[in-house]
């Protein structure tokens, strides 16, 4: 049986950089991303509508040996929307 960990992507337009359109494809894309990797997600939210600035967190389980393809996908929707960073935190789930 494979390895599973846990994954948070974490993203954000607090620079202004993105229009509301380019930020919906930024987000879309990223959403397309973990569609291909998730094996279960558990959390996808957003800043409510109203607030100054967006940001998006999506929170799911995938294989840990397909980490690096992962980032390496990550990086380039970074690039292709020319975003500073994407955050990515992952480990261990335990359950209590």
């Amino acid at each position: 049986m494979l390895e599973k960990i846990t994954a948070i992507v974490l993203i954000g337009n607090s620079d202004d950089k993105l229009t509301q359109k380019d930020w919906h494809y930024f987000v879309s894309d990223i959403r397309t991303i973990i569609w291909i990797f998730e094996e279960e997600i558990h959390f996808i939210g957003s800043t409510e509508p109203f607030s100054e600035y967006q940001s998006g967190c999506f929170v799911f389980e995938m294989e840990k040996d397909q980490l690096e393809e992962f980032k390496n996908r990550l990086t380039l929707v970074k690039l292709r929307h020319k975003q500073n960073f994407i955050a990515l935190i992952v480990g261990n789930t335990l359950l209590i």
